[in-house]
């Protein structure tokens, strides 16, 4: 079954290889190597949410040296360049039309490509001067509802729920 999952990657039929890997895993549990043969498959065939899953399992079964993450890479760079002339067309084409591709390297503050990301508790990533700013705008305007609090005395008790560490 491995030899078949090695000739679908090797004939560009990604999905099909992925298919035969996690078989493979159901069958005979896990294996660092199949999880990376899975992971590889769906990073090339553009599942890269569900391919960086699989790396982390591969990396909790046992250690991947970084040689090993190629095909992550290649995937990575491939997406960055198709995003970008994704960009270009739009703007060539007056941006028309809405783009509803995911960008997963986009802050969802500033919308463009994180800079010195930070990854908060629900996983969700933004850039380190973003998510500084979005807190000091939410602390002021937190501070400016308090004020209005006592001036008014209505009870806004509920009105954050603690997710971002305040109650």
């Amino acid at each position: 079954m491995v030899d078949l999952g090695t000739l679908a990657f090797t004939t560009k039929n990604y999905d099909l290889a992925a298919d035969i890997y996690e078989q493979q895993l159901r069958d005979f549990g896990p294996s660092v190597d199949t999880y990376l043969a899975l992971a590889d498959s769906l990073a090339k065939s553009g599942k890269l949410q569900k391919a960086i899953q699989n790396y982390m399992t591969a990396n909790r079964v046992g250690n991947i040296p970084p040689e090993r993450l190629n095909h992550l890479a290649d995937s990575l760079v491939d997406l960055m360049h198709q995003n970008k002339a994704m960009k270009r067309t739009n703007q060539e084409e007056g941006a028309g039309t809405a783009d509803k591709r995911v960008d997963y390297f986009a802050c969802d503050i500033c919308k463009a490509m994180w800079n010195d990301p930070v990854t908060v508790g629900c996983g969700h990533t933004f850039c380190r001067s973003c998510l500084n700013a979005f807190f000091e705008v939410f602390h002021i305007f937190r501070l400016s509802l308090e004020q209005t609090h006592s001036a008014h005395s209505h009870n806004h008790e509920n009105l954050c729920d603690g997710s971002f560490g305040w109650k």
